[in-house]
């Protein structure tokens, strides 16, 4: 039975460790199971743990293993890593349990992962598909046995080239594994390149969230320089190559000035990380109407703006504007708390927590902030420039003959 070869496995893990475990007794090997069994991921954890279930019972009513029952536990981590591994470690120091099992959510089976090695106990992942747990983050306590993102992605690619489909979208959640295609993005660009040759220099690197480096307000005040080969490494561990290119239709116009040589520009560098960038540019007077917010993969460009403000236009997960349709309720909490924390020290913190996050997890690439180039002739007086352009005061210009 399948499920019984699951179950099974942990035998390899036991002889592997020379656990102790397998001395004769009557006393239960003690596993607990931590998986998503609450919200909308619910029936995911549900299905694993229901599996789990069942192959305990078959290999108990034949004996259990070497003679001793299993005994698993089930829990549920919530989706968050803190979560899970403090019910793991209640369970080690209360149950004494001596395996760990998940199959739910990277983020969270990396934290058990290490927990694992730490504690020196055997973990089985029998459904996190990320990469890395068994390769840059790999520990010897970690047991795979289901397939890893990189599997998946081969395997279906095999199918499709069977198949008479021309086109195919991929949807999936949003979690460690892809988001690695697009932190590929952000590693490929060189911003400094773009700054220079672009903007001619008049402008500020971004660091892909709406608060510039040179804000009191910013989570870090440099940004790292191009990163090439880390580029390429992301999306090797996503499953791309040279045979087999990331490719990505990228919508843009001279909305602001500068706009197209920036696609142009973006599309030679995402080039040099084996990043294929179909260019699309079309008229200025469509793109606000017609293109912005109805393609996946669109320029885009706001004036500046308070992080009060700037953070929550566009990626708050009731946002008006929402460009790469961020939805994270622990991004929310965070601006909510800052526009409401009457401390203006705690405030900037709160601020700089959500940007962090922006930048390190959220879809959007800015490269760039324009600097604003406001000129008066030496015949007028009364002129000063707004930090956003567009909101231009004139009431108080007076010019001479």
């Amino acid at each position: 039975m399948k499920r019984m070869k699951v179950i099974g496995l942990f035998l390899a893990v036991l002889v592997l460790f020379g656990h102790p475990l397998l001395a004769p007794s009557a006393e239960p090997i003690k596993m607990v199971s931590l998986d998503v069994i609450s919200g909308t991921m619910k029936n995911v954890g549900d299905a694993y743990q229901y599996g789990l279930k069942f192959a305990v019972e078959e290999v108990n009513a034949a004996g259990g293993l070497l003679g001793r029952p299993v005994k698993v536990f089930y829990d549920d981590h919530q989706l968050k890593p803190d979560v899970g591994t403090r019910k793991a470690m209640k369970y080690i120091l209360e149950e004494k349990v001596e395996f760990l099992l998940s199959g739910t959510a990277t983020n969270v089976g990396q934290a058990l992962s290490e927990l694992a090695e730490k504690e020196k106990i055997p973990m089985l992942n029998y459904g996190l598909a990320g990469d890395d747990m068994t390769g840059k983050l790999f520990n010897r306590h970690h047991f795979r046995v289901s397939l890893s993102v990189s599997q998946h992605a081969t395997a279906l690619a095999a199918y499709l080239a069977t198949t008479p489909l021309k086109n195919c979208y991929i949807l999936c959640q949003d979690y460690s594994a892809p988001r690695q295609g697009a932190a590929a993005f952000k590693k490929a660009m060189d911003r400094q390149a773009m700054l220079d040759t672009v903007l001619l220099g008049y402008g500020i690197i971004g660091d892909d969230n709406p608060v510039p480096p040179t804000s009191p307000y910013a989570w870090r005040s440099e940004v790292p320089g191009r990163d090439l080969e880390g580029a390429k490494k992301l999306l090797a561990d996503a499953g791309y190559s040279s045979s087999k290119p990331l490719k990505v239709d990228f919508y843009t116009s001279e909305y602001i000035p500068g706009a197209t040589a920036l696609g142009q520009l973006f599309k030679e560098q995402m080039a040099e990380a084996g990043i294929e960038v179909n260019l699309i540019i079309g008229p200025a007077s469509e793109h606000w109407d017609n293109v912005w917010l109805k393609f996946p993969f669109v320029g885009s460009g706001w004036n500046m703006r308070h992080p009060g403000e700037g953070l929550a236009i566009a990626y708050r997960s009731n946002a008006a504007y929402p460009e790469t349709h961020w939805y994270r309720p622990e991004y929310d909490k965070l601006l909510d708390q800052a526009n409401t924390e009457p401390d203006p020290v705690k405030r900037a913190d709160l601020y700089k927590a959500a940007e962090k996050m922006l930048t390190e997890e959220g879809g959007a690439l800015i490269p760039l902030f324009q600097k604003i180039v406001a000129a008066m002739s030496s015949k007028c007086d009364g002129y000063t420039p707004f930090i956003q352009l567009y909101r231009m005061d004139l009431r108080n210009v007076t010019c001479t003959k």
